[in-house]
């Protein structure tokens, strides 16, 4: 299983190209590139293997009431949702 993009939360695509294989972030543009596709997968969840923030854990989102709401982006949010405006 592939981990989502640390820049923007997105879960990648997979492809195969004359090379090899390689693991794309369409939106943002961060790849991982191997020679199998197992090599690929681990090249990208080990480039992102150090992400752990997701909105629930952030210092702008409130859990609450009746609506999870983050301040940043000021927008209703689930939990385990990334933000769109999401730092490591």
């Amino acid at each position: 299983m592939l981990n989502r993009c640390p820049d923007c939360g997105q879960y990648p695509q997979t492809f195969a190209d004359a090379d090899g294989w390689i693991i794309e972030c369409a939106p943002c543009g961060r790849e991982a590139k191997g020679a199998t596709r197992k090599a690929a997968t681990a090249a990208w969840n080990e480039a992102t293997a150090t992400m752990t923030h997701t909105c629930a854990n952030c210092g702008h989102f409130e859990i609450g009431g009746a609506v999870d709401f983050c301040r940043l982006v000021r927008q209703k949010r689930e939990p385990n949702d990334f933000c769109s405006r999401w730092k490591r």
